[in-house]
């Protein structure tokens, strides 16, 4: 039986939240998995992400990952950012294009210039109340933020 949110009982508004939670917190969730299992997982994360129109944010130690799903990367290493990058990229992204080699290259970079020299850090993220919580995704994605 459908019933008007107002209608709805405090703990069955919690429920429908969990069931479609406006942020999701991802850390490493395919990190122990084969490959092959990996990257179809990776797409079908991208589908659900598309039809829902959630914000993720993804935490991962591979770079081909971040480069892949993300629109924005950031990569923290000991006490700071060492990239902060955007992804502006439509989908489906080819992984052995060489945008996409050279990005994750360039992120590689970040972390460690050379062995001689520790990493750069000085990008910083703007204060969390300037951050919108959902974005619009610009027209080459497809995508559109969803609860306006």
């Amino acid at each position: 039986m459908w019933q008007r949110p107002l209608a709805i009982a405090g703990g069955s508004v919690a429920a429908v939240a969990c069931l479609h939670p406006r942020l999701l917190l991802m850390d490493e969730p395919f990190a122990s998995l084969d490959e092959v299992t990996r990257h179809r997982l990776q797409n079908d994360l991208l589908d659900l992400w598309r039809a829902e129109g959630q914000t993720l944010l993804f935490v991962t130690h591979s770079l081909e990952e971040a480069v892949f799903l993300a629109d924005r990367i950031v990569v923290m290493a000991f006490a700071g950012i060492a990239a902060d990058r955007r992804v502006d990229w439509p989908r489906p992204r080819d992984r052995f294009s060489p945008s996409f080699v050279e990005l994750m290259a360039d992120i590689r970079k970040s972390l460690c210039p050379s062995p001689d020299e520790p990493p750069a850090y000085g990008s910083s993220l703007p204060p969390v109340d300037e951050v919108p919580m959902a974005e619009i995704r610009n027209s080459n994605s497809g995508i559109q933020d969803k609860r306006q």
